[in-house]
């Protein structure tokens, strides 16, 4: 029999992985890859809207890479503080079904404005900021919202190592 060698199989092995995971992600129904700036651009628009909630949606999915239904899930008790830090508690009242209960850590400001935003009885909603996504072509994508966290899913694989790198 001709065997290959251990560390050739782990190194074939391993690049089929990395393959796998991006075939995947080309090729999920109808999805194309997120367009390189598509962060940037959400966080700029949101910063130009008149809309506070635009605001905000914009950044917790472009910054924390929030899906758009739990953006409007989000009530002000999913704001926590633990000594100096801020985090947002995404559990089952909140999360996507079928997905983990998680922590995102927020910046302290952002974590007040958010919170105060929600204090007041206002409800997110990333609708019209998927209509100003649509409007500036920053996705081909039916869904456009999708990108972002695509978009920092394939950031999160290229920058951190293994361990540290999850799917959200």
């Amino acid at each position: 029999y001709n065997f290959i060698d251990v560390a050739k199989a782990k190194g074939i092995l391993a690049v089929q992985k990395v393959n796998k995971a991006e075939l995947n992600e080309l090729t999920k129904a109808g999805k194309l890859p997120a367009k390189e700036g598509v962060r940037k651009a959400v966080i700029e628009l949101g910063d130009k809207s008149k809309n506070e909630g635009t605001r905000l949606s914009a950044n917790l999915g472009a910054d924390y890479y929030i899906r758009s239904q739990e953006i409007s899930r989000l009530k002000s008790k999913h704001i926590k503080q633990e000594g100096k830090d801020y985090y947002l508690d995404i559990n089952k009242e909140v999360k996507k079904s079928k997905t983990f209960d998680r922590i995102i850590y927020l910046e302290p400001q952002f974590a007040k404005e958010l919170k105060a935003y929600l204090d007041a009885g206002n409800k997110l909603s990333t609708a019209s900021l998927t209509k100003l996504m649509k409007k500036h072509k920053l996705s081909e994508n039916k869904e456009p919202f999708y990108d972002l966290r695509r978009r920092g899913s394939a950031l999160a694989n290229q920058i951190l190592p293994d361990p540290l790198y999850r799917h959200y």
